[in-house]
């Protein structure tokens, strides 16, 4: 009798390729990936340069534009 109780808690597949999906998910998403160091997952680019404050204009000659004739 006790063979019999084991066997109704055991699960059993309910079609017959249920098995086989199921080996297969547990091999492919069955573990975690491997650790990535934190030095890893940091890029470091070189910094912009800093934006012209006078947008490429030249101030010494500004004036010629608004005052010229």
């Amino acid at each position: 009798m006790d063979n019999e109780a084991q066997r109704e808690q055991q699960p059993t597949p309910e079609s017959p390729g249920e098995g086989v999906e199921q080996a297969d998910r547990a091999a492919r998403w069955g573990k975690l990936p491997e650790r990535v160091a934190t030095a890893d997952q940091v890029e470091e680019l070189p910094a912009d340069p800093p934006n012209d404050p006078e947008f490429g204009r030249d101030p010494n000659n500004d004036w010629l534009l608004r005052y010229a004739p």
